[in-house]
């Protein structure tokens, strides 16, 4: 469900942590108020955060910084977001209830957007400052594409209830009525 919040003190950690950027609404926001990601996106930005901060912590006090801890922290996020979240995500994608598939692609939008963040504080805090390649999780195409699915279930949903609409149109409803003794049968039957 989409994040509830009622202080602003809550909403500015919100913000803050999950890199969610509401623009110029965000000074004149009342609460309570709702967000567009579930709960899931800021607390996994928090813990993405941390996983980043505590390995170039350990790799400072340990080890001289190398392209080795960069590479092996890129792929630990990879697989963090890519397994972890992105599969979850999809795979609650098979549910009949259209409200948390809508939620689900807009957190398949946040996810991806932080994937984005977290590319570029990779390359910031890399430890070969001469390299000039971008850091590319591939995680953010795995959210691309969950978003793309997302969107595909909420058209074949919507497209199903249009369909079973356009069936209930073709019944004779004097009939129906009829049979379930709720008006009489008309003259011209």
């Amino acid at each position: 469900m989409p994040m509830p919040i009622n202080t602003r003190e809550e909403y500015e950690k919100v913000i803050a942590a999950g890199w969610y950027d509401p623009g110029k609404e965000s000074l004149q926001q009342q609460f309570p108020c709702v967000l567009p990601f579930s709960q899931m996106y800021p607390l996994c930005c928090i813990d993405f955060r941390n996983f980043l901060n505590k390995t170039y912590q350990f790799s400072d006090d340990q080890f001289l910084r190398s392209g080795v801890i960069d590479e092996a922290l890129r792929q630990s996020l990879d697989k963090l977001l890519g397994e972890k979240v992105c599969k979850t995500l999809t795979n609650q994608l098979q549910s009949n209830n259209l409200g948390q598939i809508v939620q689900i692609f807009f957190n398949f939008e946040h996810f991806k957007h932080a994937c984005e963040e977290l590319q570029v504080l990779l390359f910031d805090a890399r430890s070969s400052k001469t390299a000039a390649n971008p850091i590319v999780l591939e995680a953010t195409a795995m959210f691309e594409d969950g978003q793309a699915a997302a969107e595909k279930r909420i058209f074949e949903f919507v497209k199903s209830k249009v369909d079973v609409l356009i069936d209930m149109a073709e019944y004779d409803w004097y009939v129906v009525l009829h049979f379930l003794h709720l008006t009489p049968m008309p003259a011209r039957y």
